[in-house]
């Protein structure tokens, strides 16, 4: 699963789900409900990457995150893409891998 540490990821990551919404219909960044999974879960009310990667940035929008457990990518209304709590992660989900492997 993908971590991300800067804003300039974050926008990679959102581009990409842009791309998939565009290209092959599959994703909703305008619903939170329908967005990609980072990777990102809650656990005993803190927050961690599936990867094990230390949470160094965020990138919630405004309310968030809420009670639920697991941070999904959206689209947001000022047209940025911000970090949003949903009870289930959709299927679709951000991988990265390590291109030196």
């Amino acid at each position: 699963m993908v971590s991300i540490g800067s804003y300039e990821e974050n926008s990679v990551v959102g581009g990409i789900g842009m791309r998939l919404e565009i290209d092959v219909g599959e994703a909703n960044l305008t619903d939170p409900r329908e967005n990609m999974w980072l990777g990102l879960y809650k656990s005993d009310n803190s927050w961690y990457w599936a990867n094990g990667a230390p949470i160094k940035y965020t990138n919630w929008a405004p309310g968030e995150p809420g009670l639920d457990n697991y941070g999904v990518i959206g689209f947001g209304t000022d047209n940025q893409f911000h970090w949003y709590a949903v009870d289930t992660p959709n299927t679709i989900s951000i991988c990265e891998t390590n291109p030196n492997v």
